[in-house]
């Protein structure tokens, strides 16, 4: 299995045994195990398994419990097993690198980039002559993201075609 990072944990919640956790996707509400990490950049180098005993949603961040934690557990990385994300949501590192075809089967190119702006996620799509466009990844637009195969279907209206970024 795949490692993702999902979080860092913040200072402790009080006087209890809760950790403040920034997470950086929303996370499964059952989740029981993951990796303290003290490197982002190399999952699963030194990295140490730690039990989950609570965690909830509170506002902008969440609030963990983990079994045997102390204030040493504060600035540490959390990464995890990956999992089904379900209902439209997908990795990142498994979009990219991804062929993007219309449903004709004409090619656009390769995801190459998932760019987060205010409003909504672009992808950008390098074309077979290495020019870039970038586009709204919206469900409107993506009929079938196929990430095992490495394939999105997709019909982008020209209007949205931002092209040469």
């Amino acid at each position: 299995m795949v490692r993702v990072l999902i979080g860092r944990i913040g200072r402790r919640h009080g006087l209890g045994d809760e950790f403040y956790m920034t997470a950086f996707m929303p996370l499964p509400e059952d989740l029981k195990c993951v990796f303290l990490e003290d490197n982002p950049d190399s999952l699963g180098e030194n990295s140490r398994q730690i039990q989950i005993d609570s965690l909830k949603q509170a506002a902008d961040k969440w609030l963990v419990t983990f079994t045997g934690g102390d204030d040493s557990l504060t600035g540490k990385y959390i990464s995890c097993e990956k999992w089904d994300l379900g209902g439209g949501f997908f990795w990142r590192e498994d979009l990219v690198g991804c062929e993007v075809s219309e449903p004709s089967g004409r090619k656009l190119g390769r995801l190459s980039e998932i760019i987060d702006d205010a409003s909504q996620v672009w992808i950008r799509i390098e074309e077979e002559s290495g020019e870039m466009i970038s586009v709204p990844f919206l469900e409107r637009f993506v009929k079938k993201v196929d990430t095992r195969g490495k394939k999105i279907i997709a019909s982008f209206p020209e209007s949205v075609i931002v092209r040469g970024e």
